[in-house]
């Protein structure tokens, strides 16, 4: 599972690859831009993971500040709008 602080550094992931199927967090974080992904149930590669955003500042630094911007994307306020714009268009309005 996920490796979080609230509002600290940025949360490591191991939800990656999981039998095979797309999930959450390969559909949601952008790896590399706003997360570390690593594959579900690999240990090491979460260990190796989190030790890189303890021993690179900047990196851990952009990953909270990128994650942040895209966790805006799936605001209620913002998803509320998409919908909105949705059912409008379908509507005709």
């Amino acid at each position: 599972g996920p490796v979080e602080r609230e509002a600290g550094p940025p949360s490591v992931d191991g939800a990656a690859g999981s039998g095979g199927r797309q999930g959450l967090a390969e559909r949601v974080a952008r790896g590399g831009d706003d997360a570390l992904l690593v594959p579900a149930g690999d240990a090491e590669a979460l260990g190796a993971a989190i030790a890189k955003v303890l021993a690179e500042p900047a990196l851990a630094t952009r990953l909270v500040v990128s994650g942040r911007e895209r966790a805006e994307e799936f605001s209620m306020h913002r998803l509320a709008d998409k919908y909105l714009e949705a059912y409008s268009s379908v509507a005709g309005a």
